[in-house]
């Protein structure tokens, strides 16, 4: 199936398009542009024009490079990051969770990646009102947080949502 087209007002999209032509629908650096685009468009507030590229983002990656790779989980995230922004929180839930369950096997609990999925995980906790688990989530990951120091920007993210609580 192919992938939707993106606005074509944006320089991203037509870097979109050119890889769409050059490369095809499912190739890598097409599936970076698609992704970026959605994130562009997902940070001006136009939600609605994000969610199917974030969306066909993800599930390229899946079909491309399996469930649990890298970047298919970073594409897994960043819908829930999406979704979360729309106030679709209990949609975000599963796939912030399985980005942190499955980046914990994959990469292991003291990747960066995975201290990111704790810490999404642990902001949308809170949104829900599920302050407890919230706290939890971030009390696991302050210590670890605090042995990396090129993490500083999680640290600082961390460190404002635990006082939230």
């Amino acid at each position: 199936m192919p992938l939707p087209r993106a606005p074509p007002d944006c320089l991203p999209h037509q870097a979109l398009e050119v890889r769409r032509k050059v490369k095809g629908d499912h190739d890598p650096s097409t599936l970076i542009s698609l992704n970026n685009l959605g994130l562009l468009l997902s940070e001006l507030g136009r939600y609605n024009e994000a969610m199917p590229l974030l969306e066909d983002a993800l599930e390229a990656r899946r079909d491309a490079q399996g469930p649990n790779h890298p970047e298919t989980l970073t594409a897994m995230n960043n819908f829930g990051a999406l979704l979360k922004a729309m106030g679709r929180y209990e949609d975000a839930l599963p796939l912030y969770a399985e980005a942190l369950e499955t980046r914990r096997a994959v990469l292991g609990d003291t990747h960066p990646d995975t201290l990111a999925s704790i810490n999404n995980l642990a902001s949308l906790l809170q949104s829900l009102g599920k302050h407890r688990l919230a706290e939890t989530l971030l009390e696991e990951v302050r210590p670890r947080l605090r042995s990396e120091c090129d993490l500083s920007a999680i640290w600082v993210r961390s460190e404002c949502d635990l006082s939230a609580i």
